[in-house]
């Protein structure tokens, strides 16, 4: 039938089915087969629906006893809440346009980094060891984003975050009372868990599907770190629930950046900073042989992948901190990206932030 066949369609659509009945039949004030819109939701609602999502996990012959209507008819009714909340296709030039429309995102603390972006929305996951720069790099990427005016909300789950760093890092872009101001753009929230973190980029994720009725998202989401919370999952539960945890938590933060075409929710489209730890490599060959943590799973889940290391990029990993350059020099390697090539950016840390060195 086309309900079952329509269920791959959904998937690729997760939050669009919670937007509210009423999204149904916005379209269509006429009689709905035969019945009144309003009846039609008043009959659905006393069956305790709220939602499309609701409507189109319900099997043809249920609505059919539930409606009094021929089971085809219900089908039918299937296929346009199918249709609603399915992701509509579009051509390669529409999203082009859309891009450029897009005002350009300060999101990137390093030029070098910020031209292989693009200036769109992204996904982007900073991976490394400790005291490499991970959190200097989310407060540089948060003070670009409020000194520009755009909104910054931190999700902390190591309590690393710096009020007054970033205040520092402001003050430098924008000396006075204005960084003040737009120390108040960001917003800090600490949290514990991974079931927590899920929640919450759930629900941001549903904002951004019902646009229309939710205020604007933060234009910048940092989550320091991912790593984090899912040490403490697995200390409570086994890997592989673990990992189907951090899988489902990939696909919301993709459909969280998933550019629009409308001009409405474009704008209405943040870029997510993730941090990520990394850990001993026994299939490296050396002893000091490191790679990012948390496994294939999470590594085919995020499509842009940024390694900070103490070392120049090698077959040894990132480095450690007993490795460090003299001078403080650091390197940022581009190790997976969706539209550039591998791309090494040496970098140091001063009191304005990342520094990006020739």
């Amino acid at each position: 039938m086309a309900y079952t066949a329509n269920a791959m369609v959904y998937k690729s659509a997760q939050g669009f089915g919670d937007l509210p009945l009423d999204r149904l039949f916005s379209d269509a004030p006429e009689p709905v087969l035969g019945v009144g819109a309003v009846s039609l939701l008043e009959l659905l609602r006393a069956k305790r629906l709220s939602t499309i999502k609701d409507l189109v996990h319900l099997p043809p012959w249920e609505l059919r006893d539930w409606l009094l209507i021929t089971e085809e008819e219900a089908i039918l009714l299937l296929r346009k809440a199918w249709s609603t909340c399915a992701v509509k296709p579009v051509s390669a030039w529409e999203l082009a346009t859309q891009s450029h429309a897009i005002p350009r995102s300060r999101l990137a603390p390093l030029p070098s980094l910020q031209a292989a972006l693009g200036g769109t929305p992204a996904l982007l996951e900073v991976a490394g060891a400790p005291g490499v720069g991970k959190t200097q790099f989310c407060l540089h990427a948060a003070a670009l984003t409020a000194a520009s005016g755009g909104e910054v909300f931190w999700l902390d789950a190591e309590r690393s975050f710096s009020a007054q760093r970033l205040l520092e890092m402001l003050e430098h872009l924008q000396p006075g009372e204005v960084a003040m101001q737009a120390l108040q753009r960001v917003r800090h929230k600490v949290c514990g868990s991974l079931q927590e973190l899920h929640s919450i980029v759930s629900e941001l994720s549903q904002s951004k599907a019902a646009a229309v009725e939710q205020p604007a998202l933060p234009a910048l989401v940092v989550i320091d770190s991912v790593a984090a919370v899912a040490r403490r999952e697995s200390e409570q539960s086994s890997i592989p629930r673990r990992q189907a945890a951090l899988s489902s938590l990939a696909s919301l933060l993709k459909v969280l950046v998933a550019p629009s075409i409308s001009a409405e929710a474009a704008s209405n489209v943040p870029s997510v900073v993730v941090t990520n730890q990394v850990m001993g490599d026994p299939s490296g060959g050396s002893a000091a042989s490191t790679r990012v943590s948390l496994g294939q799973v999470w590594h085919h889940a995020v499509n842009w992948r940024l390694v900070l290391s103490h070392v120049p990029p090698g077959p040894t990993g990132p480095g450690s901190k007993e490795q460090a350059d003299p001078f403080g020099r650091r390197y940022l390697l581009v190790e997976k990206s969706p539209c550039c090539a591998t791309l090494t950016i040496p970098f140091n840390i001063c009191e304005r932030g990342l520094k990006e060195l020739s």
